[in-house]
């Protein structure tokens, strides 16, 4: 038994000494994928860098004049019915969510980024029942003609006459000039026991970096990101899009 004890060691050792000389070969070799597939390949080794996070800060002149030219572009293409098959898998869990928090108040729903405002209509015909008041936030000064729509950059706070908010969803995290802040506003202006929930794709990363979209985080890097900046601040967890391979909603609670 013993010798057998030797000789497995042994082999251990010489494993280990061959993936030690194999591991840059495979590591390059997997990350090309990277280029061309929506599969993302790291090498923990050397821990998360760049290019998993990227932040491109831009003048906030120009950040402002970019986001109200996009939201423009993007106008006609947002539809109610384009938001529900998005949302779909979230309305169970916003269901139990909503139920939890509304303890003898009504509720109120933030929704940053609505650019045409359908986004918000999209929640409202999912939580018809229960009583919420919603209110969407744009950089595009056209949102000011929606009786829900209010002109406001995410990555301040909210005006002290809104209030606090139940929940606060986005999925314009991608879009944020200085996405510390954004993430920062929005927790706190969350209600105690509030939700703050951010959606995630693989246009998250770096398939979607842009001029329009400055932060890029692949799904998988961002719950490290986020411990990084607020360690102990909040819990999060993951719900996933089980109709793609990397979608998904990011739950953040505050404590």
């Amino acid at each position: 038994m013993k010798n057998g004890k030797n000789l497995s060691r042994l082999a251990n050792r010489k494993k280990r000494k061959i993936s030690l000389l194999l591991h840059p070969l495979i590591v390059k070799i997997a990350t090309l994928f990277n280029v061309f597939s929506t599969i993302l390949v790291l090498d923990l080794k050397k821990g998360l860098k760049m290019p998993e996070v990227v932040s491109k800060v831009q003048s906030y002149e120009d950040y402002v004049d970019i986001q109200v030219f996009g939201s423009q572009e993007k106008f006609q293409g947002q539809t109610i019915d384009k938001h529900l098959k998005v949302i779909d898998p979230l309305k169970n869990f916003l269901n139990t969510e909503v139920l939890k928090l509304r303890s003898g108040h009504n509720l109120k729903f933030l929704c940053h980024g609505i650019r045409n405002g359908t986004e918000i209509l999209a929640f409202k015909k999912i939580l018809k029942k229960y009583n919420i008041t919603f209110l969407g936030t744009d950089l595009n000064p056209w949102v000011s003609n929606l009786d829900y729509g209010f002109v406001h950059d995410f990555q301040k706070r909210m005006p002290k006459k809104f209030g606090k908010f139940d929940i606060i969803y986005t999925n314009s995290l991608d879009q944020a000039n200085s996405p510390k802040k954004a993430l920062e506003s929005m927790y706190m202006d969350l209600s105690r026991n509030g939700i703050l929930i951010i959606y995630f794709n693989e246009f998250s990363g770096k398939m979607g970096f842009s001029t329009l979209d400055p932060f890029s985080c692949e799904i998988e890097i961002f719950p490290y990101v986020y411990l990084n900046w607020f360690t102990g601040e909040a819990r999060i967890e993951f719900i996933k899009d089980t109709r793609y391979m990397r979608r998904g909603w990011f739950v953040i609670r505050k404590n």
